[in-house]
């Protein structure tokens, strides 16, 4: 049953993973975080009294199979339920199988990316940065900024961009307490008057696309929404660390890679839009757009820019670009994505030819319910932290909001996202055996 493979706690999730990657035969690493010691103390009473780790699990031979299946969970948190659910579910399915039986194919399934927004229900990490607008490796080169110049995506690079848009409604993004929060016919209002004066594709560019400013405070909790942050996170340095050596241990190039990674919150409910970044005038850039679509039997757009029906599913991708122009996504630098595999790429062993990088998101709320339920935790936290008080609990009416606008109570939600979650990791192992 879908039900069983899904958790309320990032300790019971954890302990599914492991046990069902035991049961699949599967070669099981852990990546510690520092001790709980180490974070703001607005934060240390909500983490479990265990160390807390990144959970991998490996199928197949990972130094000399040809082609690889790298799927992620838990990158954004409390999002992290969701793609912990699926990989349980997978990693169940191997062993009911009787083991990895594709050919020429390893799995390399990393589970809760972001172990403390899982512990504590949040979405961004233990220092407040969303951890998808983080992974920017000085030394691997992960796109380029728009512009002239052609300047590489770095901190330095990003927080000398104009954030012009995003200053404007600072204050309406980021209330300071719960008392500033405002009543949800006025929200909506204000949000209305928002989305006239700078149109709603340009508004969410602006906010979700991340944002890097130079006056932020990294070692707060509860930094300006969607902060890209001014380095690189320990789940991002322990991660880039990881895949580094499994690079540098590779005897053989990897002919073909698909990452997954999986998210909630964005577009229609209960359904999962699948989303690419297009790096393809970019030569740095390890994946292609066309890769991905192959991956899904999918035809690429007409002329007409219709896009033809799916060959062998009904997957369909949609290019993830600036949202001034449209679409459910938007434009974004950091992400781990294209990240994970650039730096897999970059390893000396590694040197992978082709790769199709996916985002799997499923809707939940619209987009301006689930910014609503952001903005008002993100008040909380600040609360606390300018009181030096404890964050409240998870069952606080603020925090279980968020939770429900990431990760539904509701049985038919659960039931597609696990069934979607399996089809898309069957559908591109596939691809990958050809």
């Amino acid at each position: 049953m879908a039900g069983e493979d899904f958790s309320s706690t990032w300790l019971e999730a954890r302990a599914k993973f492991r046990e069902a990657a035991s049961a699949a035969g599967a070669r099981l690493a852990a990546l510690k975080y520092e001790p709980l010691d180490t974070l703001p103390a607005v934060w240390r009473s909500l983490g479990p009294d265990v160390p807390l780790t990144i959970d991998i699990a490996l199928l197949g031979d990972e130094l000399s199979a040809p082609a690889m299946l790298l799927h992620t969970s838990g990158v954004h948190g409390v999002e992290g339920f969701a793609g912990s659910a699926i990989q349980v579910g997978f990693l169940r399915d191997v062993a009911a199988r009787g083991g990895w039986h594709r050919r020429g194919v390893c799995a390399v399934v990393v589970h809760g990316i972001n172990a403390h927004g899982m512990a504590q229900m949040r979405r961004w990490n233990e220092r407040g940065v969303d951890l998808n607008r983080n992974f920017l490796i000085e030394d691997v080169t992960v796109g380029t900024l728009p512009g002239p110049d052609g300047a590489r995506a770095t901190f330095s690079a990003l927080a000398a961009q104009p954030h012009a848009v995003y200053r404007q409604i600072y204050d309406f993004v980021n209330p300071q307490s719960p008392a500033a929060l405002l009543a949800p016919l006025r929200f909506y209002a204000l949000a209305a008057l928002a989305v006239v004066r700078h149109g709603f594709g340009a508004l969410k560019q602006a906010i979700a696309g991340g944002n890097y400013l130079p006056d932020e405070t990294p070692s707060s909790a509860a930094p300006a929404l969607f902060f890209g942050g001014r380095e690189l996170e320990q789940s991002h340095r322990l991660l880039a660390q990881f895949m580094r050596r499994l690079g540098e241990r590779r005897v053989a190039p990897l002919r073909r890679v698909v990452h997954v990674d999986v998210h909630t919150g964005l577009g229609p409910w209960g359904k999962d839009t699948l989303l690419a970044i297009d790096r393809d005038a970019d030569p740095s850039a390890v994946s292609r757009v066309s890769d991905a679509r192959d991956a899904l039997h999918e035809r690429a757009p007409s002329r007409s820019g219709e896009r033809s029906s799916p060959r062998a599913c009904d997957f369909a991708l949609e290019v993830s670009a600036d949202s001034r122009a449209g679409g459910t996504a938007y434009a974004l630098y950091g992400t781990l994505v294209e990240g994970l595999v650039q730096v897999l790429h970059a390893a000396a062993g590694a040197r992978v030819e082709r790769a199709a990088c996916i985002v799997q998101e499923f809707g939940t709320e619209h987009a301006l319910a689930v910014l609503e339920a952001l903005r008002a935790e993100r008040a909380l936290v600040k609360q606390a932290e300018m009181a030096g008080e404890p964050v409240p609990s998870a069952n606080h009416p603020l925090r279980r909001r968020l939770r429900l606008a990431f990760f539904p109570d509701d049985d038919e939600w659960r039931r597609a996202v696990h069934a979607r979650g399996q089809l898309l990791i069957e559908q591109v192992c596939g691809w990958l055996e050809l």
